[in-house]
């Protein structure tokens, strides 16, 4: 049988950005360190970094926006 794959919007958004080639390994832990620091939602913190741009960012699921400032919470895009 085949590997069952979560819906993307379940994934969490640095994975998904990482599979597809759009941040490095470096980039998604730098951004990730700095997300603790500011208490910023992920795709914030990417695009203030200059990983990503706005562009990209709003194509990102709408589902992943979220309020809270946790790691687990924040891997979203606002």
């Amino acid at each position: 049988m085949g590997t069952i794959t979560p819906p993307i919007s379940q994934i969490p958004l640095g994975q998904t950005l990482l599979v597809k080639g759009i941040v490095s390994q470096d980039q998604l832990n730098i951004a990730l360190t700095e997300q603790k620091r500011f208490k910023a939602p992920l795709g914030k913190v990417l695009v203030m970094l200059g990983f990503v741009t706005e562009a990209t960012s709003s194509i990102l699921p709408r589902s992943r926006s979220c309020p809270g400032t946790s790691r687990a919470a924040t891997r979203c895009c606002r």
